[in-house]
């Protein structure tokens, strides 16, 4: 906020002291408040809230390389209401977010950039109702995603895999309320959760049909060691 334009998004470049107004997104003192940037196809995405759109999904950046400028992706709830989206992940050309609408609910959207780019990848919890838990639970590599979700009341979370490459979202298991701590290690997925059987411990899906299992019981019988912050360097998980 520069006490002209208010909080909007400025470049600066790299080595040099320049710092430029990208676009004044809501003309003025008033601000578009933009917050949450992914880097993202030689610029960023980012949550910025105007009177056309409401809180909206926009990407600043280079203009063919000659430029900077800041455009709408996609105007998912048309108006001044908007959809409040939450980037969880970048994989190359595609980007995940959550967004809110009317008809789904808070849900899991893509992007490659453009309004015809853009969509909900899958009505997880149908109808109205969010799938999102408290916060969002996402683990991405460079080509796919493993996503924590509310499916619906009565199963509560489950597990599914995200492939951007037909951006498809396939169901892999139920889960308990507390999944989280994702980590990646040769194709394994590490996590914790809790069980009544052995409480919050260590569990891994290795990929296929095959449910997730209980890695180790760190502390035998129902109490639990609750493993956290989970960390993958090369073939070891900390």
């Amino acid at each position: 906020d520069d006490g002209v334009h208010g909080r909007e998004s400025y470049a600066q470049e790299y080595g040099a002291g320049n710092v430029y107004l990208i676009k004044d997104l809501v003309p003025g003192p008033e601000s578009s408040r933009p917050h949450g940037f992914r880097a993202y196809r030689g610029g960023g995405l980012f949550n910025a809230t105007t009177l056309e759109t409401g809180p909206e999904l926009y990407w600043a950046g280079w203009t063919m390389g000659t430029s900077y400028s800041v455009r709408l992706v996609a105007d998912v709830v048309p108006g001044p209401m908007g959809s409040n989206p939450q980037l969880v992940a970048v994989m190359g050309t595609v980007a995940l977010f959550y967004a809110t609408t009317p008809q789904y609910g808070r849900e899991l959207w893509s992007t490659m950039g453009t309004p015809e780019t853009t969509a909900m990848v899958k009505d997880i919890f149908e109808g109205p109702g969010d799938s999102v838990p408290t916060s969002p639970r996402v683990l991405a590599t460079d080509h796919d995603a493993y996503i924590v979700a509310l499916t619906d009341v009565a199963r509560g979370n489950c597990l599914w895999h995200y492939l951007a490459k037909d951006n498809s979202l396939r169901f892999v298991a139920d889960v308990s309320e507390n999944t989280q701590h994702m980590a990646l290690s040769n194709g394994h997925l590490l996590f914790a959760q809790e069980q009544p059987a052995s409480g919050a411990e260590l569990w891994v899906y290795d990929g296929g049909d095959a449910p997730p299992r209980l890695l180790v019981d760190i502390i035998p019988g129902d109490k639990g060691a609750n493993p956290a912050q989970l960390f993958a360097w090369k073939d070891v998980v900390f």
